[in-house]
């Protein structure tokens, strides 16, 4: 137990950082909104999730790899918590209609994503 705690903490460490840095690549590199920096890391999130997932059989899998890719990596990666608060920011703004409008998207979006990255798996184990 103590050793998938560290393997959480260390997957956890490793994606908070990917999703900081892919989030601010986003916002430079397309002069976006915040909004859109998280919009880009939760759905590359999510299609990695449902890929990695599909492809390693995440129902026969080790607990010590789920814990660090699953729980850590990509649990730190694609948090939704920023997401919450940025709805709630935009709400605090009057702008009731962009805040569900971005929760529906992001929604939708994600989690047909998980689909895909699974199919898409699928796809290349069995060619």
């Amino acid at each position: 137990m103590y050793f998938n705690i560290l393997l959480v903490s260390i997957g956890g460490a490793i994606g908070s950082v990917g999703r900081y840095l892919g989030g601010m690549y986003v916002q430079k590199t397309f002069s976006a909104h915040p909004l859109f920096g998280t919009f880009a890391v939760n759905t590359l999130g999510c299609l990695l999730v449902g890929f990695l997932a599909g492809y390693f059989n995440y129902a026969t899998m080790d607990k010590a790899p789920k814990a660090l890719i699953f729980v850590g990596i990509l649990g730190g990666f694609t948090t939704f918590s920023a997401f919450a608060f940025e709805v709630y920011s935009v709400t605090q703004e009057g702008k009731i209609m962009h805040a569900a409008l971005y929760t529906v998207i992001n929604v939708i979006v994600c989690i047909s994503l998980v689909f895909v990255g699974i199919y898409l798996a699928k796809l290349l184990k069995n060619a």
